[in-house]
């Protein structure tokens, strides 16, 4: 994983540093059971520092921002059915929901974002019922996150 980061663009010390954060997710996403298959999916999602336009970019608006090489590992396994299991492998939380159009979210839980993005999807693409097993581990400060 270090190497395909580098290859990237990524220093390699950051590098590095994301391969370890790969690896707690992984480790995470085996305890879901099914285990890690050629259908596990890997991203990296860079932290961002918003210069202008804080909160506007999902509504519509511009934004002015710039990535750092700090920021969330994520693996995933498509499931057969419409569940989202979500592991933080950082801070050992997790949390099971559906894939709702009338989900539930509730303001002030770390799942607020994950539960409002699965609402959406629901909403937006009725069609989208396979659920994922997903599991994360971030460096970013846990403000930020």
């Amino acid at each position: 994983m270090a190497e395909q980061l580098k290859l990237a663009g990524m220093s390699e010390a950051a590098a590095a540093a994301k391969s370890a954060l790969f690896t707690r997710a992984e480790v995470a996403l085996r305890k879901f059971g099914g285990g890690v298959n050629q259908q596990a999916l890997a991203y990296y999602v860079p932290g961002r520092i918003e210069v202008l336009g804080k909160h506007t970019d999902y509504a519509g608006g511009r934004s002015l921002l710039c990535a750092l090489e700090r920021g969330f590992c994520l693996m995933a396994v498509p499931r057969e059915d419409s569940i989202i299991r979500l592991l933080d492998a950082g801070r050992d939380l997790s949390a099971e929901f559906r894939l709702d159009p009338e989900l539930e979210v509730t303001n002030g839980e770390w799942t607020t974002y994950p539960k409002t993005v699965a609402r959406r999807i629901a909403r937006n693409f009725p069609g989208a019922q396979r659920g994922a097993n997903i599991a994360f581990a971030s460096d970013l400060p846990a403000a930020a996150d």
